[in-house]
């Protein structure tokens, strides 16, 4: 019995064109802002610190995105996923360490976090290998 996308003649896991890529990046970018700034203000810093250090924290996040995210086709695989791990794992121990936690803490979060992101992606890319 066939499925609807094969009577179709497409792929059933084709994705639509004309996909928006910013969506996603944008608001993980600012969702990871706000979050920033309120870490550096419960630690005691002024409203305005907080605010400037949560849009700067999500600008950077946002363009090491879009820069991994424009090479991605670029780079094989175990690079990409090494990248997008990277980039995870460096986020989440930033905010470990904005919350007042030790270096070693953050360091040894944001690690963990990113090899699971790494594994995650290289277990996501090499399923869709063709």
């Amino acid at each position: 019995m066939q499925t609807q996308a094969e009577r179709r003649g497409t792929a059933a896991h084709a994705r639509p064109r004309g996909r928006n890529i910013w969506r996603t990046p944008v608001v993980t970018s600012v969702v990871f802002g706000f979050y920033a700034g309120f870490l550096d203000q419960e630690g005691g810093a002024s409203l305005g610190r907080a605010w400037l250090l949560g849009i700067l924290a999500g600008v950077a996040l946002l363009a090491l995105w879009l820069a991994v995210h424009s090479v991605r086709t670029k780079i094989i695989r175990e690079v990409r996923s090494v990248a997008y791990g990277a980039l995870a794992g460096s986020a989440i121990g930033f905010l470990v360490g904005l919350s007042g936690a030790a270096v070693l803490k953050a360091s040894a979060i944001g690690f963990f976090v990113g090899l699971g992101m790494m594994i995650a992606v290289n277990y996501r890319l090499y399923g869709r290998v063709r």
